[in-house]
């Protein structure tokens, strides 16, 4: 391992050799003939950058304000190979400063004629020399011509809906449906392929325990032929964390006759549920109402009857009931005659 002085002893040791290298006359003679290297070099460069050349740039083209209804039936050319002619200088800078910027066409203001358009060279060279400055000549572009073939779709709304699989973590669900922002899309396309499209699925999602609640933009799953308005949606998934709670809850008889009395064994049940922790101070013992029907309790050849959960909040779930069946007894009322 090398130590501290054996490292400066190195050092010394490389600027003495140094020293005696740059003192000797012959190196002196190399140290002025690379100098004057330089300055030719220089001036080389100079003359070069005032001197005409030629460079080929690819430049990429875009497409726009393209109407919903109408879909590309090919892949017209999204880049166009341009070579030019200028000084170096003016051709550097187009390389170093990033002065090309894509070519943009206007479908709208294309001539089209029985689902075709075609831009010709001169079409091409009238765009491309929007990008160059005055003084660059424009040589050759390839290609020489784009050809845009397209149809014009019918177009029909359908609903999204989630394409792949949701686990949660423990103690946690998903507390409300998946919501889509907008919940539906227009799809351009022929008819035929309309007929068979009744929905429009996301991209393939995975979550795996999932604990805290999803709001993110999500692509949609392209269809051949068909155009996709917009292609893209905002997705919420709510999760909500639950727990478990519970009450005491008298049960009532409902469609009782007058003439008749009915007795329970017991008179109440422990409810248990799960809720979630959003929801939790909410849920009260009022929140529910348990009973059993005089209907259901004549036609039971035994005397013990379930009890029925005849109102609950939307917002809990596994409800249990412990115990889930009483007791009765049927009494019937007395009169007393009143004494003169």
């Amino acid at each position: 391992m090398l130590t501290k002085r054996k490292i400066l002893t190195g050092i010394r040791y490389l600027g003495k050799k140094v020293k005696n290298f740059l003192s000797k006359a012959q190196s002196k003679e190399l140290l002025t003939f690379l100098f004057f290297l330089c300055l030719s070099f220089l001036f080389w460069m100079l003359q070069s950058m005032n001197e005409e050349g030629e460079a080929t740039f690819v430049i990429p083209v875009e497409y726009n304000n393209i109407p919903k209804n109408i879909i590309f039936t090919n892949k017209p050319a999204d880049k166009l190979n341009i070579r030019v002619k200028d000084k170096g200088l003016v051709l550097l800078n187009y390389s170093i400063k990033n002065l090309l910027t894509p070519i943009d066409i206007d479908f709208n203001q294309l001539t089209k004629k029985n689902g075709v358009v075609n831009l010709d060279d001169d079409m091409l060279r009238a765009l491309s020399k929007k990008k160059f400055k005055p003084t660059t000549s424009i040589l050759t572009i390839y290609p020489d011509t784009i050809s845009i073939y397209f149809s014009e779709q019918k177009s029909k709304k359908v609903p999204i809906v989630f394409n792949g699989t949701i686990d949660v973590a423990p103690q946690s669900r998903i507390s409300d449906r998946i919501l889509f922002t907008p919940d539906s899309v227009n799809v351009f396309a022929p008819q035929h392929l309309l007929d068979s499209i009744n929905d429009i699925k996301t991209e393939r999602l995975i979550y795996t325990n999932l604990a805290d609640s999803v709001n993110k933009n999500v692509a949609l799953q392209q269809v051949y032929g068909t155009k996709i308005v917009p292609t893209q949606v905002n997705m919420v998934i709510p999760i909500d964390e639950f727990t478990e709670k519970y009450f005491n809850i008298p049960i009532k008889v409902v469609d009782v006759p007058k003439e008749l009395t009915i007795r329970l064994f017991p008179t109440n049940v422990k409810l248990l549920c799960f809720v979630g922790l959003n929801d939790f101070k909410d849920i009260s013992a009022e929140s529910f109402q348990l009973g059993v029907s005089y209907e259901v309790i004549k036609s039971t050849k035994n005397n013990k009857v379930a009890v029925d959960i005849l109102k609950a909040p939307i917002n809990v779930f596994n409800i249990r009931l412990q115990p889930d069946s009483v007791e009765f007894i049927i009494e019937e009322k007395v009169e007393l005659e009143s004494i003169e």
